[in-house]
């Protein structure tokens, strides 16, 4: 554990506070903090976690709902919530 992971996931359980119900639904942000929580807490399944909250955000890109750009940083907060090797 190091200051940029956790800087990392205080930054997403942020933005899913603030989002959850607003332009997010319950399932995505679930997905979101699933992926986020795996890789804080150094659990298997990082990749396929990671992989999951992708799609989710590409989906909400799709929408029209979150710029790219705003996904993207999102992406990269929940990536830099731990090292990603996979388990």
């Amino acid at each position: 554990m190091n200051a940029q992971r956790a800087e990392s996931y205080l930054k997403v359980v942020s933005v899913l506070d603030s989002e959850g119900g607003v332009t997010l639904r319950p399932d995505e942000v679930i997905k979101l903090r699933h992926a986020a929580d795996t890789l804080f807490f150094d659990e298997e399944g990082r990749s396929e976690a990671v992989e999951e909250a992708k799609a989710v955000l590409s989906r909400v890109v799709e929408s029209e709902r979150w710029s790219e750009e705003r996904a993207d940083r999102l992406s990269d907060d929940i990536e830099g919530c731990g090292s990603l090797v996979p388990a």
